[in-house]
């Protein structure tokens, strides 16, 4: 079943990674070793990598229901087998944790990776904050971002539209 029409979907989901040995959730770098410009090929387009200290995957687009949900089962799998080479880890789906000091160390814990994105409502950039801007500069959160591709959201209008239409079907959903 094609979702409406030339619709495509993506995402790039951000997990945390728990260590069975320690007991507890740690940052992803050091046992992964890569970030988003070396990632680990999971094959078939799937690559994995640290996104600061969470694991952070993405994935060629999808254009049915059925090839999303197997995808996302795929992506899932790979990611345990390559963890379990790497180590006794676990990824734990949660939306966010206060890290321990010695999870932080590393620089690239401090990076926020998102690039400048835009306020749909405000129709104007939104600005990139400093971890120690926040009450809690050691939280990192999870996420599941969705990426959506038609050529029809290139137009601004229906872009716009689109964005608000999402947060009430999705967005609000999500976190009751």
């Amino acid at each position: 079943m094609k979702l409406m029409g030339n619709l495509k979907f993506g995402n790039d989901s951000e997990l945390h990674l728990f260590n069975v040995d320690e007991n507890r959730i740690v940052s992803a770098i050091p046992v992964l070793k890569n970030n988003k410009y070396t990632p680990i090929d999971l094959k078939d387009g799937i690559k994995m990598y640290a996104d600061n200290t969470l694991v952070e995957t993405s994935f060629p687009p999808c254009n049915s229901k059925k090839q999303i949900v197997k995808t996302l089962g795929d992506i899932l799998g790979r990611i345990q087998e390559k963890l379990d080479e790497l180590g006794n880890f676990k990824l734990v789906p949660q939306a966010a944790h206060v890290h321990d000091e010695d999870q932080l160390k590393d620089k690239d814990a401090w990076e926020i990776g998102c690039s400048t994105n835009f306020n749909g409502y405000k129709e104007c950039p939104n600005k990139t904050l400093d971890f120690n801007e926040i009450p809690e500069p050691r939280l990192r959160t999870g996420s599941f971002h969705i990426h959506l591709g038609n050529e029809k959201l290139c137009d601004f209008n229906i872009r716009h539209q689109a964005i608000k239409i999402l947060d009430i079907f999705v967005g609000i959903p999500s976190i009751i």
